[in-house]
């Protein structure tokens, strides 16, 4: 299944702050370890955070976020950073552009990671086959 990694996922967790780690089902049915470096693919953005949302088919803009896809680095200037939601929603306190804070941001990391095979991998565009 596109995206989602979740619903195959065991024992979701996240290390040194960036590096998602969970237990999934390949192919075969084999439960097998994975992790994907988060910085690898979000950084911080001090503007609006789109998200896929698979129900309307449609990316919405969801308040002032500063979470970015297809960046990088997120957790060297973030704070307080968490896994919420059964580990598929990735939460921190992000600075502004101005050196401040607002209010705690986070993002579905299920939009864009998905299992592939057994594997954790970033989607390029939300919810693609792998």
């Amino acid at each position: 299944m596109p995206g989602n990694f979740h619903t195959s996922a065991h024992d979701i967790e996240l290390k040194n702050d960036h590096k998602l780690k969970c237990k999934l089902k390949n192919s075969n049915g084999k439960i097998v370890e994975s992790s994907i470096d988060l910085n690898d693919y979000i950084g911080n953005s001090d503007g609006p955070v789109l998200h896929y949302n698979p129900t309307t088919d449609m990316s919405l803009t969801s308040g002032i976020g500063w979470f970015k896809w297809e960046s990088a680095n997120f957790s060297k200037s973030a704070k307080n950073i968490c896994l919420r939601e059964n580990g598929t929603k990735l939460e921190a306190d992000l600075p502004t552009a101005d050196g401040g804070y607002r209010e705690r941001q986070g993002i579905e990391l299920s939009d864009r990671i998905e299992n592939c095979d057994g594997k954790l991998v970033f989607s390029e565009y939300p919810l693609e086959d792998c």
